[in-house]
């Protein structure tokens, strides 16, 4: 078929037209695409620029609320520590000789030291809470111990104002949560009681309830104060709010220390109420979920304890050594111990308290965490594994004290410092401002004398009928020499997992501890000895016990001597 020229020009024409406008469309698209590019890229870094504003943000914030807790746990520090010393002198006046306005007017000092001790913690409790870093430590624990210790804390001061204090303590039994927290709650609670009762009694109760499967503790704590109305009930649990304007002019504080142990509850998965008390007076209720009963112990009712002002324990005979920069706290310290009867060491910084140390055993020792110069964990780590820090010393000393309990004296509000204080061996803390009572708490738990069957008598009177003092002295000289030498021979032998090493080592220090009466020190040794003849190795906690009973037994022997442990000059203070 024959095509006509013209339509044949016609269509090569459309197609022209049709692939000038495809030409046109896709440059259009290309533009366009060069457009949506350019835009994706100015996007793209807009949203990296947010990011990295953002980022910069985040760690400008993370930076201020750590530069903000550490102002507020330095500042803390500060404070704490002369309070502790104001705290401590008025403890200490109220046992001297005063008259009725002397009296009074130490009274109000003390209340206005506790009160300023509290508000301390309360606005770094709360400046944590609103931060979200709040810190727990959970475990399962006995809930009577906190109980125990916080009631322990207002029975003075309950005594001054004419209160009864009765507490009913729960049967054996466990709860999961945190300690601390739980005994900072009960302080808050039973402090709270106290400022706002003025006569009659305060009643804590505690209990398991519930059924095996879901128990609880249940904690009630019953004043016949001023009570609380039941409109009020909730309000009193809002951060710097309470009942009324009144109660705060009247009764002071800050309105934190509710709001703060509801939350602590609430971090514990357990809840705190208060409700008016039938005939006057308040009560609080808080309950903690996750508690089963001690089925090793049987349970008993628990018993009504009317609790007495706490007294010091009798410590009479207990070395203790306390290290502590700051002169009136040290002072403090050393003058509650003084008055149970223990025989005090005073060292004012780090290297004073490892001469201390080094020179001879102590039954327990209260450590600042925070001295000049070598501080207080560069101490623990010396008592504890001999680690001696770079210094003046003419040659290494060595620990005397690697089992002594070590509890630290520390203004300090951080998680990590504590948790740096347990990894250098610490065993316990008391927090500043410290009272009587925290020091009585920790003597209790702690503070055991050593030496009371160190030596045997007969032994020693019967050496000391053949020899005199001079050469008893050059003897007991000499045995310390080659119970260093002996010990070290005992720490290689085991390094090298050597029994004959042991038993050669054992086998002469054996004997000359048993000529010197060192009876204790003796039977240890004869017990390594029958060990290592049957290719056994000590362990290293006994070799650690091994070498405190070292260092006891040449104590006893040199004050046995009438002879005491020498002491570098200024270890004691």
């Amino acid at each position: 078929m024959t095509t006509d020229p013209s339509e044949l020009a016609r269509r090569v024409r459309i197609l022209e037209a049709q692939l000038r406008r495809s030409e046109q469309n896709r440059a259009r698209l290309e533009e366009q695409r060069d457009c949506d590019n350019a835009l994706y890229r100015q996007v793209i870094g807009q949203m990296q620029e947010t990011e990295r504003r953002l980022r910069d943000s985040e760690q400008v914030a993370q930076a201020a609320s750590l530069a903000k807790s550490e102002f507020l746990a330095n500042m803390s520090h500060e404070i704490r520590t002369p309070l502790t010393g104001i705290i401590g002198i008025t403890e200490l006046l109220h046992g001297t000789s005063l008259d009725p306005r002397q009296a009074a007017m130490l009274g109000n000092l003390a209340t206005a030291a506790g009160a300023l001790a509290q508000l301390i913690d309360d606005v770094l409790d709360f400046s944590r809470i609103e931060a979200g870093r709040l810190q727990l430590e959970l475990g399962d624990f006995d809930p009577a111990a906190p109980l125990r210790e916080a009631v322990d804390m207002i029975t003075d001061r309950a005594a001054r104002k004419g209160l009864t204090v009765v507490c009913e303590p729960p049967p054996p039994s466990l709860v999961h949560g945190d300690a601390f927290r739980l005994r900072q709650v009960l302080v808050n609670l039973l402090g709270n009681a106290l400022k706002f009762t003025s006569e009659g009694h305060i009643h804590v109760r505690a209990e398991i309830v519930g059924d095996a499967n879901a128990a609880e503790l249940l904690v009630t704590v019953a004043d016949t104060g001023i009570g609380v109305r039941a409109d009020q009930a909730e309000l009193i649990f809002e951060a710097f709010r309470q009942a009324d304007g009144s109660t705060t002019r009247r009764y002071g504080g800050s309105g934190l220390g509710l709001a703060i142990s509801r939350e602590l509850m609430r971090a514990m998965a357990g809840t705190l109420t208060a409700a008016p008390r039938e005939g006057g007076g308040s009560v609080f209720t808080l309950r903690l979920p996750h508690a089963r009963l001690r089925t090793e112990l049987a349970p008993s009712p628990p018993a009504e304890l009317r609790v007495e002002p706490r007294a010091l324990p009798d410590v009479a005979g207990c070395r203790i050594l306390v290290a502590e920069d700051n002169p009136v706290n040290r002072d403090v310290v050393a003058s509650i111990l003084v008055r149970a009867g223990a025989s005090v060491t005073l060292a004012a910084d780090g290297l004073e308290a490892i001469h201390a140390l080094a020179a001879e055993p102590f039954d327990l020792a209260f450590v600042d965490l925070h001295m000049p110069g070598y501080d207080g964990l560069a101490v623990a780590a010396f008592a504890r594994r001999n680690l001696v820090p770079e210094g003046p010393w003419p040659s290494p000393p060595r620990s005397r004290n690697r089992g002594t309990p070590i509890v630290a004296l520390t203004a300090s509000v951080l998680h990590a410092d504590r948790e740096r204080c347990r990894e250098a061996g610490m065993d316990d803390f008391v927090a500043k401002p410290f009272t009587r009572v925290s020091l009585a708490s920790a003597l209790t738990r702690w503070c055991r004398p050593r030496l009371a069957s160190a030596l045997d008598a007969a032994v020693l009177a019967e050496l000391r009928e053949f020899v005199d003092d001079a050469a008893l002295a050059r003897m007991i000289g000499k045995f310390a020499v080659v119970a260093e030498q002996g010990l070290g021979a005992l720490e290689h032998a085991c390094t090298t997992a050597s029994p004959a090493a042991v038993f050669d080592a054992a086998h002469p220090l054996k004997s000359s501890a048993g000529q010197l009466g060192a009876a204790a020190l003796s039977s240890m040794l004869a017990q390594l000895e029958a060990r290592a003849r049957g290719g056994g190795l000590p362990s290293a906690a006994e070799l650690v016990a091994l070498g405190q009973a070292f260092d006891d037994a040449i104590a006893m022997l040199q004050r046995a001597l009438g002879e005491p442990p020498a002491m570098t000059p200024g270890a004691n203070g």
